[in-house]
């Protein structure tokens, strides 16, 4: 099919790896390393609430250890 006639539910997998809105971060590490993952969507029970990137997790690492 044309990209153009794509939609967002033909390029996703029908079971991604999430995180939950609970989850560590060690969990979201673990997570993106073991998948590859620069970005990764966290859940609230069905609902997705946000998306989690890499860059979001070191900043938080550095601004804890100052």
């Amino acid at each position: 099919r044309p990209p153009a006639a794509l939609a967002a539910r033909d390029l996703m997998p029908r079971d991604p790896v999430v995180l939950r809105a609970a989850d560590p971060l060690a969990v979201a590490i673990h997570k993106m390393a073991v998948g590859g993952f620069r970005h990764i969507p966290v859940m609230d029970g069905d609902r997705p609430v946000a998306v989690v990137a890499a860059t979001d997790l070191f900043r938080h690492i550095l601004g804890i250890l100052g």
